[in-house]
């Protein structure tokens, strides 16, 4: 904010306005970036500005924008006829997503084998407790949510900005497609890399880190490979 020179008063409280629609505007993006990580939307879906504002319960204005800087991320696309839908996956795009993910994840993981305090360690065990809980419950949107939250509550606690937003990245553009990973889920969720991990981090023991991340993206990527709706 920016202050009269000349003034030693607080400013006047309609200068907060401003930044009380920014807010606005952030949540509605971190909101709908969160979802879209987390398998709510399908691929090709479409995403309508009207149907997003009654569910966040805003305004069009702050939807426009969260989506507007999404379709800037590739996490969304606009259609010629200006239509706005979540993007559809090749087998070569989501090949090469899933590597890049193997590699900057693994070493986020180790980062974390080190960084990590019991406290955040804590906060990635309750987050893997959900998605059990959801698998109990054959709540599998619930499950992916829980999933994406898992990851995210160890690489942001890393204390990397620069790994952080590249991950994410990669969240975005592959998100929307795990949610064919929920074909015959019971099968596979079962949570047992999640539990490697855990065990390596409360062990400091950075390559079992590394190696139970890899293993997780890996058997969900040749799993998709086989099963997953590709454009192509």
């Amino acid at each position: 904010m920016k202050m009269d020179a000349a003034s030693s008063g607080p400013a006047p409280l309609h200068r907060l306005e401003p930044l009380s629609r920014e807010t606005l505007q952030t949540k509605v993006y971190t909101e709908l970036r969160r979802a879209i990580m987390g398998g709510t939307f399908v691929p090709g879906e479409t995403v309508t500005l009207r149907r997003l504002a009654e569910i966040f319960g805003t305004s069009i204005m702050p939807v426009r924008d969260a989506v507007t800087r999404l379709i800037g991320e590739r996490a969304l696309i606009m259609m010629p006829n200006r239509t706005v839908i979540v993007p559809q996956m090749t087998r070569r795009r989501f090949e090469d997503l899933a590597k890049a993910r193997a590699l900057l994840e693994q070493q986020v993981a180790r980062m974390a084998a080190a960084r990590m305090t019991d406290k955040q360690l804590a906060g990635a065990i309750r987050q893997n407790d959900r998605i059990i809980a959801a698998l109990k419950n054959r709540d599998w949107h619930a499950a992916l949510m829980a999933n994406r939250d898992f990851h995210f509550e160890i690489y942001e606690h890393v204390g990397s900005d620069v790994f952080s937003h590249l991950i994410e990245s990669l969240w975005l553009q592959v998100g929307p497609f795990l949610v064919f990973s929920m074909k015959e889920p019971a099968v596979r969720w079962t949570t047992e890399h999640h539990l490697e991990v855990i065990a390596a981090l409360k062990a400091r023991n950075a390559g079992a880190a590394a190696k139970a991340i890899a293993a997780d993206i890996n058997e969900t990527a040749r799993h998709l490979l086989k099963t997953g709706a590709f454009l192509d």
